[in-house]
Order: structure tokens, then C-alpha cells, then sequence
């Protein structure tokens, strides 16, 4: 969804929780936008 993209100035980043419950900001390239959905292009893995 889109509430979790963090936009600064010209760069998307997401956060993603590992596996140890920490918590790291994902730099992230994003596509398509559409009614609150955005397409993540790069940046992670799908899954």
C-alpha cells in the first residue's frame, strides 16, 4: 500500500522488519501508482 512508502525529496524508502524483529529502511525505485497501491520496481525481493 502506499501509506507505507516514506518519500524524501526524490527517493522512496520502505521499512522492512528482519528476521530478529529489527527494523531497517529499504531505499526502493517505485512504478505504477493507483488508488492508494504503488508498484515496487526495485529494491526488494518479491515475497
Amino acid at each position: 500500500p502506499e501509506l507505507a512508502l516514506i518519500q524524501i525529496g526524490r527517493q522512496a524508502f520502505v521499512f522492512r522488519v528482519r528476521d530478529d524483529a529489527s527494523v531497517e529502511q529499504v531505499p526502493v525505485r517505485v512504478g505504477a501508482r493507483r488508488r492508494g497501491d504503488v508498484e515496487i520496481v526495485a529494491g526488494l525481493a518479491e515475497g
